[in-house]
């Protein structure tokens, strides 16, 4: 599967030549599994989410915390699946 060695690439320490789109390839890789049903998709959402909140700590500023959590919007949409998956409920429905 195309997503599991994508996903190899992504491990704590990779570097990775697009490092900055780390969060939206966790995000599409995410997208990819859970329509294919795949059961690693919600330890992709993990992951990823866990990850982010990981980065976010390391600003010290408050509003380019929040502005990074929220105006960059691979990271508003992973810090949403995450919510939507802990509340059970679609994606979708929480983007909406």
């Amino acid at each position: 599967m195309h997503a599991a060695e994508i996903l190899s690439v992504l491990d704590p320490g990779a570097t990775l030549p697009c490092e900055h789109r780390r969060f939206w390839i966790y995000l599409t890789c995410y997208q990819a599994l859970r329509a294919t049903g795949h059961p690693r998709a919600s330890e992709v959402l993990s992951t990823a989410h866990e990850r982010l909140l990981q980065e976010a700590e390391t600003i010290s500023d408050e509003a380019l915390r929040h502005s990074f959590l929220e105006n960059v919007v691979e990271n508003r949409e992973l810090v949403r699946a995450w919510e939507a998956a802990q509340a059970g409920v679609s994606p979708g429905d929480a983007w909406a």
